[in-house]
């Protein structure tokens, strides 16, 4: 006997709970530390140590915060899965649906074959084809040959708008013939019932705007397999919690949407993150998306270090371009909740913690080497602040749980390759953040795309830097130094030939060992001197 509830996801019951609960063991923790943090500044004799007191503080302050956040994220999906079953669904009706697979020089023979094997009675499938070389265009129509033309091919003349130009040209020829329209990204291999699943949900769900599916990884190249694996875990313990306490958003692949709302709101905005936006102007006209944790389709992780530079770089200047042109539309509604406009403003901000992290560590060295000494104190030394500052540190790992207790040494692996390279793209976070401040101009290139040459010199000048920081930790006689800048000098090793890769590959773990070496063999003081750097290396991991 099934014994979980059935849950109905609507417009009107996002309960705050959740956030009230973040914020409360925030406070309550921080309020414990409030006089010790009091003394470390007040002790301080210059006025740059004072700065460097505060800015230890001030680290701590967020990235706790950031590590409640995580913990009681993951809590409460873990709760969500376990008690409630998926919302009401119905299997009766099958209204027409057109799956638009979006590419760009990057079709999978094996993703279009997915698309047609659906086991829905009434869908048609369409290849919005974006490709700018002749050869990839060639290759879309002889897989329209081999599958014998289940599928139509739609082009247009001009590639403007990113994804969202291109979804919105085959909207606007044949949206009107249906009534949902599905998304699906060139790598993503959706199951066989997909389309009944979806439809099924939003048949019985009139309150909702869209539904979008979960995602595994799957990888076909040795540094995919290395490094990929991290996205599954925020799929499984991250998303379901927002269902009932925060904002839904979705992810612009994977997902089901109702046509005449996309038809109402003038189509998908045309930005790089036309996902989010797409999201909140879904839920400013009273529609909520859902979360189907139990519909998963497989997404290829990044194929190369490249690719992942490349999506990172598309999800930093993609979401400042939103929160530049549509967030104050969606942050001024009155029918929105506030507890899903503080849920997702908080969930997008996590993206520039690195920026934070690197400006941090500088301005903490730039005081440590103007000659002015910290005085320490033994404030910090007691066993409930070591305690505190330890789950500041590891609380976002909090999703690695469930893996931990299967494969302990494959997730420990995980760690350590992924830190670093995720530690190693801080430099690059920051370049693009500032650079989108200064001309409001974002770059998107599709993470597959074949046809794409990569002309930047962005891993020269990183691992230029990581030298530089080489030198100051060894002035300084910091470890947590020396490791960020290794991350940042071995990832040239990532873009080179593959021999050279799989090197680079070996070399990753080490970073992060030296970060775990010096945190655990060094007294908690001296950790706070040197900018607590392991904190960082875990927040740029996640």
């Amino acid at each position: 006997m099934n014994s979980k509830k059935t849950y109905l996801f609507s417009s009107k019951n996002v309960q705050p709970a959740m956030l009230l609960t973040m914020a409360g063991v925030w406070v309550l923790l921080n309020s414990v530390f409030v006089n010790k943090y009091y003394i470390f500044v007040t002790s301080q004799i210059t006025w740059s140590t004072k700065i460097f007191a505060l800015l230890v503080i001030g680290w701590l302050g967020l990235t706790s915060f950031y590590a409640i956040f995580h913990v009681v994220s993951f809590f409460v999906s873990v709760m969500i899965r376990r008690i409630y079953r998926n919302t009401p669904r119905d299997y009766t009706n099958t209204p027409p649906v057109a799956i638009l697979y979006t590419c760009m020089n990057d079709i999978k023979e094996k993703a279009i074959n997915a698309c047609l094997d659906q086991n829905y009675p009434n869908f048609t499938v369409y290849v919005l084809d974006d490709s700018s070389s002749d050869k990839e265009q060639q290759l879309v129509d002889d897989l329209q040959k081999k599958f014998e033309n289940r599928f139509f091919v739609i082009r247009r003349a001009h590639h403007s708008g990113y994804k969202a130009g291109n979804l919105n040209n085959a909207l606007r020829r044949i949206g009107k013939a249906y009534t949902y329209i599905c998304v699906v990204d060139s790598d993503e291999i959706i199951p066989t019932t997909f389309l009944r699943d979806l439809v099924a949900i939003l048949e019985k769900n009139a309150s909702l705007g869209f539904v979008q599916a979960s995602h595994r990884q799957y990888s076909e190249t040795d540094y995919g397999k290395l490094i990929g694996g991290n996205i599954d875990l925020h799929w499984k313990y991250f998303f379901p919690a927002r269902n009932m306490f925060g904002f839904v958003y979705s992810y612009g692949h994977g997902v089901l949407l109702r046509t005449e709302i996309l038809l109402k709101i003038g189509g998908f905005p045309e930005i790089v993150s036309e996902d989010i936006a797409l999201s909140t102007k879904i839920r400013e006209n009273g529609y909520r998306g859902y979360y189907a944790y139990d519909i998963e389709s497989l997404e290829e992780a990044p194929p190369s270090y490249q690719a992942f530079r490349r999506k990172n770089e598309k999800i930093v200047g993609g979401t400042l371009e939103f929160l530049y042109k549509y967030s104050r539309q969606f942050f001024q509604a009155k029918d929105i909740s506030l507890t899903e406009k503080m849920d997702l403003i908080l969930t997008l901000l996590v993206i520039y913690l690195p920026v934070l992290f690197l400006f941090y560590v500088l301005a903490t060295y730039a005081i440590i080497l103007s000659g002015n000494s910290l005085k320490m104190t033994t404030i910090f030394n007691d066993t409930p602040f070591l305690w505190y500052f330890f789950f500041t540190i590891f609380a976002p790992l909090v999703y690695l749980i469930p893996n931990l207790m299967k494969s302990p040494l494959k997730v420990l692996m995980h760690i350590l390759r992924m830190g670093t390279v995720h530690l190693s793209t801080c430099v690059q976070t920051t370049g693009t953040t500032i650079k989108w401040l200064t001309d409001k101009k974002t770059r998107f290139v599709p993470t597959g795309d074949r046809a794409y040459i990569n002309s930047s010199n962005g891993p020269i000048m990183e691992s230029l830097i990581g030298l530089g920081f080489i030198a100051v930790g060894t002035s300084t006689t910091s470890l947590y130094l020396i490791a960020i800048g290794l991350s940042l000098l071995f990832v040239i090793f990532l873009v080179k030939s593959k021999k050279q890769r799989r090197f680079g590959i070996l070399l990753l773990p080490i970073p992060v060992l030296i970060t775990f070496v010096a945190l655990f063999g060094a007294p908690i003081s001296l950790v706070l001197a040197s900018g607590a750097i392991f904190t960082g290396v875990v927040w740029a991991f996640f």
